[in-house]
């Protein structure tokens, strides 16, 4: 995220920080203006001012605040990075609940705040997932379309939930055949890439 676009204090960003510190769930709305809104979020920092919505995100996001990942973040190992990525490894850049390598396209997202594993996308160990073993507590992978796209994995540890969110295939380093967009990947290596993306949540664990 550039230094423009956080001087714009993205809503989005703003209703996030409200969930987390409020304990609001992935179906509730934050635009009504209620106390666990966006608006109540604001109101609480001292207004609808920019500059009370920055003191919101500036609080979530700095001294260990539920949206600071600066730890979690440095604890990713570039290398661990570079086994998922054909170009060389760029530094990490930690936006607000994520630690982004690529310019985005290989995201690792993180829910400090989640005891009950209530950010995990999928059902735990729900249709289409399958287990990963030896990653914090619990882990499983799952693909939008089986056997044609690349694995995304979420795990969780204590009150930790990692989910990666991975490039487009002709950007990593899992085998395929055909041409991105249309690809086929072979089980085994879905398995195996899955493995090495519970790498990066291992490692934002052991900051934890």
């Amino acid at each position: 995220m550039s230094t423009s676009s956080r001087s714009l204090v993205s809503v989005a960003v703003i209703a996030t920080t409200t969930c987390l510190l409020a304990g609001c769930n992935k179906n509730s709305s934050a635009s009504t203006g209620g106390a666990g809104s966006t608006g109540g979020a604001v109101a609480a920092a001292g207004g609808s001012t920019p500059a009370g919505a920055a003191a919101v995100i500036a609080g979530a996001t700095g001294g260990g605040g539920p949206l600071d990942t600066s730890k979690q973040c440095a604890a990713i190992k570039p290398a661990d990075v570079q086994a998922l990525m054909k170009a060389p490894v760029t530094p990490v850049v930690n936006n607000p609940g994520e630690c982004s390598f690529y310019g985005g396209a290989l995201k690792v997202e993180l829910y400090k705040n989640d005891p009950t594993q209530k950010y995990y996308q999928n059902p735990v160990n729900g249709p289409g997932t399958t287990p990963v073993p030896g990653v914090g507590d619990q882990a499983q992978w799952s693909a939008p379309v089986p056997g044609e796209t690349i694995p995304w994995i979420e795990s969780h540890k204590g009150s930790l939930t990692c989910i990666v969110s991975p490039a487009d295939a002709d950007q990593t380093t899992i085998p395929y055949k055909g041409t991105p967009p249309i690809v086929t990947i072979a089980p085994a290596d879905s398995v195996a890439y899955a493995a090495k993306e519970g790498l990066l949540c291992s490692d934002a664990f052991t900051a934890s």
